[in-house]
């Protein structure tokens, strides 16, 4: 019993530790700029009429990155749709006999914005953050508005999965 309880509560872990950006973050996946610091968290803002800004709290401290919108030479925006480690926490309870089968189909989406910029010394830069699901639309629409460049989406899921209720 007490291995049964150890290996959920490692499965828990993981699954708080590899869960998707809140709904109102983003999350910096990979870029090319060493100005924001791997994996930090934080909130995308177009509050300012000139420049995107990344303001994160990370753990070596709060951050702040601005990015003027006519320095942005394209947008791209992409999900990811599959199985999170919810599946496999549920598979380890289902064999236990909770009967948590309903997790077993739950989809999770991530939300990617891919951006690339020429920095100050005129050198291509390229930026992913991962964006809560809450942002992405009203995000997606102000760069587009702001750089006049034409965003380009990029979906992974099949076509044969997808329904009309999305």
């Amino acid at each position: 019993m007490k291995k049964i309880i150890a290996v959920l509560l490692a499965f828990l872990s993981m699954a708080t530790s590899l869960a998707a950006v809140s709904k109102h973050k983003a999350l910096l996946v990979s870029g090319t700029t060493a100005e924001i610091p791997k994996e930090a968290v934080g909130v995308i803002s177009t509050d300012d009429k000139r420049a995107l800004t990344f303001r994160w709290d990370f753990n070596r401290g709060f951050g702040d990155w601005s990015l003027p919108y006519d320095k942005i030479t394209s947008v791209a925006y992409s999900q990811h749709v599959g199985r999170g480690v919810g599946s496999s926490i549920a598979l380890g309870v289902t064999t236990l006999g909770v009967g948590a089968v309903p997790m077993l189909f739950s989809k999770k989406r991530q939300h990617f914005l891919q951006i690339d910029f020429v920095d100050a010394q005129g050198i291509p830069q390229t930026i992913v953050f991962e964006v809560g699901k809450s942002t992405v639309d009203s995000l997606l629409a102000v760069i587009e508005r702001r750089t006049g460049k034409k965003v380009h989406y990029y979906d992974d899921e099949p076509q044969e999965s997808k329904t009309a209720s999305k």
